[in-house]
């Protein structure tokens, strides 16, 4: 702006009469500065003033400007950003471009009034247009737009009937009602949308609660509230809790709208901060009036203001509110007229009124090529709607506008405490008549805005066919509803913060609803947004196309979920935490195409980052009513799922799809198919080949199930479950962490398939019966050239159990099985060379082990072929070096069974199937033992005398470690015997007849211990 020249001013001094023409007079004399001094100046014909010319405004100057006269600026303004325009003519300019402030039109923009927006309070009779202000004196400015809370007319809206109570919980299967003694009293009051109220219900009680720890939102208990059919002109309804009421459960406690039968109770304590100041934060003792909305006249910085409007009621010490929504319209009016323009907020609070009598119910209509800016984060105030209207803050009038922005701007909602969810929005591509819009949307811009605590929508653009536009740089909060709506074509939606954290009962919950959602969308990029929501991205069941999801982190519950009609979709670069608790389950990404005409076409998912834990699907499609989805590209994401029961992917009814060189990554999972399961790509699929390719993943300790006709190769897994057409080639297979449910480390379900050149792992497997099985159903299948690796670690009944009419070749183990046991094998398969060590060798069994000679299946040595005996079905014996199972009861005959193959009879009833040939062990490596205990003394000693000899015998010892015994003399320490005796009886030679000699036994055991000496055996030799 250029410099005032002293020399070259126009004085204009205020005057209660037209001034017109001397401004007029003014300008036509060449002067090129037109200077309004303090106090108001009239202008009740139309001026302007020219582009040329300078208007300066004075601090305390307004130009109060009559009904019918317009006051067009074209050249430069300068004035403080106070009220200067008042009355009821307009403001005008010819000039494209200008700055306006909202200050100029009677826009409070206070700091410090706090979110309810009472800017004072004042009293007045009924029918006065003036009011006393007896607080915030110095508030109040000629030309503000001010609210007098129960300055209206009152509707006699009588007084309610009692609501009924009992107890309940959120979700009864998962949530717990918990009773007790203790007592909950509660009053309702009818209220309306502007601002009147009813007088309280009687109150009404329940004694049977219990104390206020076992509220709680999702699992806790709860209070549950029916409401009565509600008064005649009543919007909504007010509760409130008695004071005698535990902590958390006292005064108001929310505003319910009448379409809602029920309210529940579940301890979030007061809401005072999130209701418009024309509710009553106490239960009112009288009815309250509507609220009037006028505009101060005159009177303002003084006790009494003159308002454009006479009270309905009397009013005492009443609140009154400043709404700024009248100097925004101006603004936008102002500048439209003028091809565009910019809206500047000064660092404030602006209270934005939503108008209660028009439809649609939008505050203020933004126009083209408008700005509206903030350089210091004004705040744009909103009041929480209890009503069933739809509430707009900002929308383009008869839904078209184009070139608009909105930047640096704070966008409060007012509803901080709040749960329940209402058509509530903050800006919005539609004029408010169910979100259509009635024309075109184009080149736009949100940035650098915050937007916080709204019960609706902060933006809805999914209506008025919205083209080339910018969502970025945004900070959403604090919101109970969906964030955020777009629709139409090329838009941008990135770099935004969504973090809609909510306050129940004390405790914080990352949970509101979606944050992004896509309705008829195409040509769109949603990328590099940081998301913390229930829900983060999705599309209902609305077509969108050419959508690009890249770079994006989401949190908390849903990250991704895709529904409707979808066709080129690019999923890439995202970084997905997602978790749950009890009572809901979660998705990292879904796809659902259930609806009718709801395929899914062209959609690639790659190098996505998955953190998944507890109820959660990672990735699941869902396939079906006629729908289709093909070229499908899964690959490079990598997938940590933890501590869960649910399979991490799913996928059902799709064709054309490439699932290649993931990494899955299962850990901690409990139940459920879960433990064994990491990808099901499989469901009823087997009537027609799938066309997958399934390359280069890793899964580790988890099965990969895989649909008809699918290539799979070269991943890593924890095993297989094929069904029919597959190509297997170059897999390594390494065994599931958890239990195996079909058998078999590869599972064939079904037919034409080729099983090649795969490497099994055994070593990891739990609970298998095979390497390879094939199902009952299985034919013509070729497993040849597998290796297999570490069989002999596993108890198998085969290395494949496969059907006759499937070609199985060159499938070889690469190890031979070595197993601890105590004692020899008695079933599993096994092949020569398979070693059974003995883990716990004694005196009775001192083998090092077994090793198999004869390879085929053991079987417990006592159950050998009998004749003439009873068996039952499914008795299993051994005969001829092979095993049979009866499949027929009955009584042997006198023949063992010797056939190789099917069945033969056994007896008259009795029917033998064969099983294969019985495996044969031999022990190795005897161990001797040593002993530290004596064994037991011998007994029955007795001596018979001979010519010059005796002969001794005695009883045999039982001792497992005998080795044999020693004979002594009796106090005698040598013994007679020169080697151990090992026999029972012995002849002693060379002794003298006639005399006589008493002898001792002893028993000596392996380790050479003896035993104490045996009862003496006296002998005396004769003979000649």
């Amino acid at each position: 702006m250029a410099p005032i020249d002293s020399h070259d001013q126009f004085i204009v001094s205020p005057s209660t009469s037209d001034e017109s023409g001397t401004i007029n007079s003014g300008i036509a004399s060449g002067y090129k500065t037109i200077v309004f001094t303090r106090g108001t100046h009239t202008i009740n014909s139309n001026v302007t003033i020219p582009r040329d010319v300078l208007a300066v405004i004075e601090t305390g100057a307004k130009l109060k400007i009559g009904s019918g006269a317009t006051l067009t600026i074209n050249g430069e303004l300068s004035a403080p950003k106070l009220p200067v325009f008042i009355g009821d003519g307009k403001v005008a300019t010819g000039v494209k471009g200008r700055v306006l402030y909202p200050q100029w039109f009677g826009a409070s923009g206070l700091t410090g009034t706090g979110g309810r927006g009472i800017v004072g309070r004042g009293t007045s009779s009924a029918g006065s247009s003036t009011i006393t202000v007896t607080d915030g004196i110095d508030r109040f400015s000629d030309g503000n737009t001010v609210i007098v809370i129960g300055g209206g007319r009152n509707p006699s809206l009588g007084t309610p009937a009692v609501p009924s109570l009992k107890l309940g919980t959120y979700d009864p299967q998962t949530g717990k009602v918990t009773t007790g003694n203790t007592k909950y009293t509660y009053q309702i009051v009818a209220i309306t949308k502007d601002g009147a109220y009813s007088l309280p219900c009687t109150p009404v009680a329940l004694s049977n609660g219990p104390d206020a720890s076992y509220f709680e939102y999702y699992q806790g208990t709860r209070v549950e509230m029916t409401m009565p059919s509600a008064p005649s002109g009543a919007d909504g309804w007010a509760i409130y809790g008695a004071s005698s009421n535990p902590a958390g459960h006292q005064g108001l406690l929310g505003v319910q709208w009448t379409r809602s039968a029920q309210w529940f109770d579940y301890g979030p304590g007061r809401w005072d901060n999130s209701v418009p100041p024309w509710v009553p934060t106490a239960v009112p003792a009288q009815t309250g009036s509507r609220f009037l909305a006028t505009t101060i006249v005159s009177g303002g910085g003084t006790s009494v203001l003159t308002l454009k409007d006479a009270l309905a009621s009397a009013v005492q010490q009443a609140p009154i509110m400043a709404d700024d929504s009248v100097a925004l319209q101006k603004c936008y009016d102002l500048l439209d007229q003028a091809g565009g323009g910019t809206i500047e907020l000064i660092k404030g609070r602006y209270y934005i009124h939503i108008p209660t009598n028009t439809d649609p119910k939008t505050a203020v209509n933004y126009k083209s090529n408008v700005t509206l800016i903030s350089y210091e984060q004004a705040i744009i105030q909103g009041y929480t709607n209890f009503t069933m209207d739809t509430m707009i803050l900002f929308a383009a009038k008869n839904g078209r506008a184009d070139n608009f922005a909105f930047d640096g701007i704070v966008f409060d909602g007012g509803n901080e405490t709040t749960t329940t969810e209402y058509s509530y929005w903050g800006i919005a591509t539609a004029d408010g008549d169910g979100g259509t819009g009635t024309g075109l949307h184009n080149d736009f811009r949100i940035r650098n805005c915050e937007f916080r605590y709204f019960t609706g929508k902060a933006l809805w653009l999914g209506g008025g066919n919205p083209q080339n536009y910018t969502v970025a740089d945004n900070y959403f909060h604090h919101g109970n509803s969906n964030v955020m709506t777009v629709s139409g074509t090329n838009f941008a939606v990135h770099n935004n913060r969504i973090d809609t954290s909510l306050m129940y009962g004390g405790k914080s919950y990352i949970r509101a609803a979606e944050s992004i959602i896509m309705m008829n969308a195409d040509s769109g990029l949603i990328e590099g947004n940081f998301i913390r929501n229930w829900g983060n991205i999705s599309s209902g069941a609305y077509t969108i196309k050419n959508i690009q999801i890249v770079n994006n982190t989401m949190n908390d519950t849903n990250g991704i979920g895709l529904a409707g009609y979808k066709e080129n979709i690019m999923i890439s670069g995202n970084t997905l935490n997602i978790s749950t608790t009890d009572y809901i389950v979660g998705h990292g990404i879904a796809i659902e195409s259930t609806r009718n005409n709801s395929p899914c076409l062209k959609m690639t998912i790659t190098d996505n980052i998955f953190n998944t834990s507890g109820k959660v699907q990672t990735l699941t499609f869902s396939v079906d009513g006629g729908n289709i989805a093909n070229e499908i590209n899964v690959s490079n994401n990598f997938i940590n799922h933890r501590d869960s029961s649910y399979i991490p992917l799913n996928f059902r009814f799709m064709t054309d799809v490439q699932f290649n060189h993931n990494e899955i990554i299962c850990t901690n999972v409990t139940g459920g198919g879960a433990t064994d399961l990491a990808i099901d790509l499989t469901y009823d699929m087997s009537s027609a080949d799938s066309n997958w390719t399934v390359i280069g993943n890793n899964i580790p300790g988890k099965n990969l199930s895989a649909p008809s006709g699918a290539v799979v190769v070269g991943n890593r897994v924890g095993g297989m479950r094929l069904d029919s057409n597959h190509i297997v080639v170059g897999n390594r297979v390494t065994g599931t962490s958890g239990p195996n449910t079909w058998g078999g480390l590869v599972n064939v379900g079904g037919s034409n398939n080729v099983i090649s050149n795969n490497t099994i792992d055994l070593s990891g497997t739990v609970n298998i019966d095979a390497a390879i099985k094939e199902n009952s159903r299985s034919t013509n299948n070729i497993i040849t050239g597998n290796r297999i690796l570490n069989y002999g670690s596993k108890a198998l009944s085969s290395l494949i159990l496969h059907n006759q009419n499937s070609t199985v070749m060159q499938n070889m183990p690469s190890d031979r099985k070595q197993i601890v046991s105590d004692k020899q094998p008695t079933a599993g398969s096994w092949v020569v060379g398979d070693t059974v060590y003995n883990n716990t060798p004694s005196v009775s069994n001192p083998y090092v082990g077994w090793i198999c000679t004869i390879g085929g299946t053991a079987i417990d040595p006592n159950k050998a072929w009998q004749p003439n005996r009873s068996y039952n079905v499914n008795d299993q014996v051994y005969a001829n070096g092979k095993i049979y199972t009866s499949t027929a009861a009955g009584q042997s005959s006198t023949t063992a069974p010797s056939h190789i193959n099917g069945t033969a009879s056994g007896g008259s009833t009795l029917v033998w199937q064969y099983v294969g040939f019985k495996a044969v062990f031999n022990p190795f490596g005897l161990i001797v033992f040593a002993s530290t205990t004596p064994p037991a003394v011998p007994t029955g000693l007795t001596a018979v005398a001979g010519n010059q000899q005796a002969t001794f015998k005695w009883n045999p010892n039982t001792d497992p470690d005998l080795a044999g015994y020693n004979l002594y003399p009796k106090q005698n320490n040598t013994k007679v015997n020169s080697t151990l005796i090992q026999t029972t009886s012995y002849t002693l030679t060379g002794i003298p007849n006639g005399k006589t000699t008493t002898y001792e036994l002893v028993a000596v055991n392996t380790a050479g211990i003896e035993s104490g000496r045996s009862a003496g055996a006296a002998v005396t030799p004769s003979g000649s």
